[in-house]
């Protein structure tokens, strides 16, 4: 699989996405309650992680089997999350020619920029307020990449190509990559991929006063919450995408949301 995404924290996702690889190459059944609990971990690996265009690659490979290691030891303690904004909204769409088009809207904070564009209910985004953590009005100087919203990714495989994009928030990266992972390694069809049932890791949570670990499934076993059924609180996606072999185009929404899929 080739997956390339554009903006931060695009090394969380390759992270997962190598996890599960590994999952799938040792032949082992997936087990979410550690890929969960691995959340804090991934962020703390994608920080501190020294990468250049040649050896990323080689690198995510090598960090990700270390957090496995950590899965198959058993090594792991319960540790917050520090990445929780979540102010984005997700377009997909793809052309006769296959040509596959995203659009990411992100206001950042609340309200964005107080701006609207007249007569459209189009908030203006302030995302230059995170551009650099000076906060020097003479220094546009970028210290540090803003960990907020996963732009379009573009999944590439064997028999589809498609573009995949999520809300924004702590569940980008596990969300992505948890469909991202039906669908290339189990085979689910796109929309049975964006459907089943899914897992987060929301990190301390203020109503709960500690980790909070939800499901979508109701059967579920501790440290898993189950939320009773289908929930927004685990991501809203759109993707879409054409089947190589077939020529099928296809758009899918997700039914967590209030989106639509377009057809002509």
């Amino acid at each position: 699989m080739f997956c390339h995404g554009s903006n931060s924290p695009w090394l969380e996702l390759f992270l997962f996405l190598k996890i599960y690889e590994i999952f799938t190459n040792k032949n082992k059944e997936i087990d979410y309650k550690k890929i969960f609990k691995l959340v804090p971990y991934i962020e703390d690996t994608a920080d501190s992680m020294r990468y250049d265009i040649i050896s990323y690659e080689c690198n995510i490979k090598e960090a990700a089997l270390l957090l496995f290691d950590m899965i198959e030891n058993d090594t792991l303690e319960e540790k917050d999350i520090r990445h929780k904004q979540s102010h984005t909204i997700f377009i997909a769409g793809v052309n006769l020619e296959g040509d596959l088009i995203g659009v990411t809207n992100s206001i950042f904070t609340p309200l964005g920029a107080i701006f609207e564009v007249e007569n459209t209910g189009i908030l203006l985004s302030n995302r230059c307020y995170a551009f650099n953590e000076s906060r020097r009005i003479d220094d546009f100087k970028s210290y540090s990449p803003v960990k907020h919203t996963n732009n379009c990714i573009i999944v590439e495989s064997d028999n589809m190509s498609f573009v995949i994009g999520a809300a924004g928030g702590p569940v980008q990266s596990q969300t992505l990559s948890f469909i991202i992972n039906k669908i290339i390694s189990e085979n689910f069809q796109p929309y049975d991929a964006i459907s089943e049932p899914r897992f987060v890791n929301l990190g301390y949570h203020s109503k709960t006063k500690k980790i909070t670990y939800l499901a979508e499934d109701k059967d579920v076993e501790a440290p898993f919450t189950s939320t009773g059924g289908l929930s927004n609180k685990l991501g809203v996606v759109q993707l879409a995408g054409i089947n190589k072999k077939s020529g099928l185009l296809f758009s899918v929404s997700d039914p967590r949301g209030h989106g639509v899929a377009l057809g002509n």
